[in-house]
């Protein structure tokens, strides 16, 4: 009997320290949030000098046009979600600025699928972690996350 608590005893630490060591704030690829401090999304803006409405988009999105949230009537696009200047609009080939709320870099596409000309946003508080798009002004239409930099 002895040997049975023994094993319930460590398996049910084994199972706490697991559920402790899952963040509680787990997002998979394409979570959208409304940029709060340090979500590790990459925030994006209607309008220049992260001005304007905006939106937080974790990790990979191969294409603004849809998001991970699909129902019966089909998949939504990326919208700009807060108050201000652009609500509503749809992300795709309308974001301006952007501000990386995580500790790796982020890159902004001019194409779907990651490809063409790509705008580098560093890590937040290292180089240029906020700014204006450059390349991808206006013409934005995927990112990725990425732990390089460059």
């Amino acid at each position: 009997m002895h040997i049975k608590r023994v094993a319930a005893a460590a398996a049910a630490a084994a199972a706490a320290m697991l559920i402790a060591a899952t963040p509680a704030n787990a997002r998979s690829d394409g979570d959208q949030t409304n940029c709060g401090h340090l979500d590790d999304t990459l925030c994006l803006y209607y309008n220049s000098n992260d001005q304007g409405s905006h939106i937080g988009i974790y990790g990979a999105v191969y294409n603004y046009q849809f998001t991970n949230v699909c129902g019966s009537s089909g998949c939504t696009t990326y919208r700009f979600n807060t108050s201000g200047n652009g609500y509503g609009t749809a992300v795709k080939n309308n974001a301006a600025s952007f501000y990386n709320e995580a500790g790796w870099v982020y890159w902004t596409f001019y194409n779907s699928g990651y490809g063409g000309t790509r705008d580098t946003a560093d890590p937040n508080g290292f180089g240029t972690y906020y700014g204006n798009l450059n390349g991808t002004y206006n013409n934005n239409a995927s990112q990725m996350a990425n732990a390089e930099t460059g």
